[in-house]
């Protein structure tokens, strides 16, 4: 029985450390039940119960090890308390500055509760650490387009990319990080290649809407608004910047009705601006 929970121990360590893999693993296993049923705990989501068992250990325990420290961030995060789990790696990290696993975890962390520039210094730490892996690239790609760091996402994507290059979602991050540098073309070339493979879609309508907009190609952005809108009708931001585009084409009566719409949707501008060109 002992050695069946060890086994699905391991299994679910692995399963909550998505960490890049050149890290070394924990010198330290669990090495009582307590612990490996709080794993298996982990591994089925049963969140409160693995914190109550490792926080039962720990009150007869005088120092606690890496994995139980880990574990007990795990239960917290699982949790939602991100927060905690935050300060535990911290701690955590205080001990181990260069463990690439409690470093991408942490990142990843921050990643949840939108700290993205924290997100992305990890990441550029993790990067040094670890330069010929790439298990984290898309994720840390991610965090840098949205800390604005659209170099480095740039970097970060084209890696991830190298060995993974039918992952439609991280060529439309990379397109949007090329936008943020203002390489119009290239971006323009990754939005088509995600619309060929995926066009159903519709966040890629409304990525290339843009870039048209930026590149002057305003009838076909024009058209991608469109196409956008009628799967996001909701979106009153696309409503609004499509009201202006059709404006900038004389197309007045068709924008009027975008304002209207964007309005009805929620957009507190809207309004003002339906006044001011739909009297």
């Amino acid at each position: 029985m002992r050695r069946s929970l060890l086994a699905l121990a391991l299994t679910a360590a692995a399963a909550f450390a998505p960490a890049a893999s050149s890290a070394q693993p924990d010198a330290e296993l669990p090495d009582d039940d307590a612990t490996i049923e709080a794993l298996q705990a982990l591994r089925y989501d049963r969140c409160l119960d693995a914190l109550n068992m490792l926080l039962d250990k720990e009150r007869g325990e005088d120092t606690l090890s890496r994995i139980h420290r880990r574990l007990k961030a795990e239960a917290f995060a699982c949790l939602g308390s991100h927060e905690t789990a935050l300060a535990l790696y911290s701690s955590l990290l205080r001990d181990e500055a260069d463990n690439p696993q409690y470093l991408f975890r942490r990142a990843q962390l921050h990643g949840a509760l939108g700290r993205w520039k924290k997100a992305h210094r990890d990441c550029a730490r993790l990067r040094l650490l670890t330069p010929s892996d790439d298990a984290h690239c898309k994720r840390c790609g991610e965090y840098a387009l949205n800390a604005r760091k659209y170099k480095e996402a740039v970097a970060f994507l084209s890696r991830h990319l190298l060995a993974r290059e039918q992952d439609t979602e991280a060529q439309y991050l990379l397109a949007l990080a090329h936008q943020g540098q203002k390489n119009l073309t290239q971006a323009l070339l990754l939005i088509n290649a995600c619309l060929a493979a995926n066009p159903a879609e519709g966040k890629y309508y409304a990525a290339r809407a843009l870039l048209y907009e930026q590149t002057e190609a305003l009838r076909f952005a024009a058209n991608d608004y469109q196409t956008y809108l009628t799967k996001k009708p909701a979106d009153h931001s696309a409503w609004l910047r499509y009201a202006h585009l059709l404006r900038r084409l004389g197309r007045t009566r068709e924008a009027c009705g975008a304002f209207e719409q964007s309005e009805a949707h929620g957009n507190l501008d809207a309004g003002k601006h339906r006044h001011r060109y739909c009297r």
